[in-house]
């Protein structure tokens, strides 16, 4: 697939991979993927968090989590992705083992 990500998704993911480092752990199994909207998919190593990238929202899933941003909650795309990695960093915290 020869998906084109728009800035939104290339900020956010760059975020999610600052934060994720700052915690000591990596993203991995990196896809792009959809059909009618293109969208990102990773897990973060050694947890069962899952991330999803949409061209104007994001997702945090895994175990008791479903954390969802979208765009009409947020007066920018800017301040989305500030809060997509403070939900990151608090799952991530030093209480996950």
């Amino acid at each position: 697939m020869n998906a084109e990500l728009t800035d939104f998704q290339k900020d956010c993911l760059k975020r999610a991979e600052e934060v994720i480092s700052l915690m000591h752990r990596k993203l991995e199994d990196i896809r792009v993927l959809g059909i009618t909207e293109t969208y990102i998919h990773a897990k973060i190593a050694a947890t069962p968090i899952e991330i999803w990238i949409y061209e104007d929202g994001a997702e945090i899933s895994g175990p008791e989590i479903d954390d969802r941003l979208e765009r009409q909650d947020f007066e920018s795309l800017a301040e989305l992705i500030s809060e997509f990695g403070v939900q990151l960093s608090g799952l991530l915290g030093p209480h996950q083992g």
